[in-house]
């Protein structure tokens, strides 16, 4: 399978500290396997599966390099495809889906940090985030539409790290 090689070989690629080559072999892996998947009439769940773990290879090769966004986005396209996977075969794939759901909760909690800590001490909603975290407290979001804009709809968490 030419694109699980060019997967492994980015791997290999990484390990050398070659990122340009690593992220061209990923690149190549992935437009394979999404070729793959989207002209097949009936695409395999091993391909499938094969498919989400170049997207999450990628978004991690990604994150590495800071390009979160672009990190995010694979991250989340792996999800959908592993969410596909849960349906037909959930004792297999239910575990992938909540790694991969663990995975974009610490992407949302990197954007809550990135945007409280700019926005201090002008916002009461942002001090209160940045304080949760400076006691160690797991916070993944507020319900509000704080002063400084940043609007983001999800739960806070109490749970220590």
């Amino acid at each position: 399978d030419l694109a699980l090689a060019c997967n492994h070989l980015a791997m290999i690629m990484q390990r050398m500290n070659r990122p340009k080559e690593a992220k061209a072999l990923y690149e190549e892996a992935q437009q394979i396997y999404r070729c793959l998947v989207r002209t097949r009439a009936n695409p395999s769940e091993e391909l499938r599966a094969c498919f989400a773990s170049s997207c999450s290879a990628l978004a991690g090769f990604m994150s590495d390099m800071n390009h979160m966004e672009e990190a995010e986005t694979l991250y989340q396209e792996a999800l959908e495809l592993r969410l596909g996977l849960m349906q037909g075969n959930p004792a297999v794939y239910e575990p992938e889906v909540a790694s991969a759901y663990h995975v974009m909760a610490g992407f949302m909690k990197k954007r809550i940090w990135s945007v409280c800590s700019r926005n201090l001490p002008n916002c009461v909603v942002c001090s209160f985030t940045f304080s949760l975290y400076s006691w160690g407290f797991s916070v993944f979001s507020l319900l509000r539409d704080c002063s400084c804009s940043f609007k983001f709809s999800v739960s806070i968490s109490f749970s220590s790290i």
